[in-house]
């Protein structure tokens, strides 16, 4: 009887370490997943942020899938505060067409401070675009239009933000009010 509960004893001692090992197994795939999630929520918190990390104050609207946009002239509001050293209004061209001899290209455009610390993007080579006649491309852009720094392209602006006073696409693509 000694001998048959002994064996009963080792046999239910591996099941207990085999089912006590699934729990452990369990239970750090569960603190991995989690942890992956937040370090992901973080990230894209961070990625969000950006363009706004030297901003004191970001004006804009609550809900983001209301597609209502701030007036142009949001940012020369925003400086006449008391307090405001500066203001700068991102306005983000939906869609876009980028024609560079006889490659063109579709992409997203986002209007740049030239106030460095208001900088939304970083520039790899050259500089940030200082007036409306400039445009900063990616790198991978730029590569797949086979254009380099002072190279000369057209863009059409294709969708664009619609403020009250209503804009409209003019010639080469600039914004112009209607």
């Amino acid at each position: 009887m000694l001998r048959f509960t002994l064996r009963q004893l080792r046999m239910s001692l591996r099941q207990a370490v085999g089912g006590a090992m699934s729990i452990v197994v369990a239970t750090a795939f569960i603190a991995a997943a989690m942890a992956g999630s937040t370090v992901m929520d973080r990230t894209i918190e961070n990625i969000m942020a950006e363009p706004y990390a030297g901003a004191d104050l970001v004006v804009g609207r609550a809900d983001f899938y209301d597609i209502q946009y701030l007036p142009p002239t949001a940012a020369d509001d925003a400086a006449a505060i008391d307090g405001v050293r500066r203001a700068f209004q991102s306005v983000m061209v939906v869609a876009a067409q980028v024609d560079a001899g006889d490659r063109s290209e579709l992409t997203e455009f986002r209007a740049t401070s030239t106030d460095t610390g208001l900088a939304t993007w970083p520039v790899g080579q050259g500089r940030q675009p200082q007036g409306a006649d400039e445009a900063s491309l990616a790198k991978s852009l730029a590569e797949r239009l086979g254009i380099g720094l002072g190279d000369q392209i057209a863009v059409t602006v294709l969708v664009y933000p619609a403020w009250d006073e209503g804009y409209a696409a003019g010639d080469e693509g600039a914004a112009e009010p209607a």
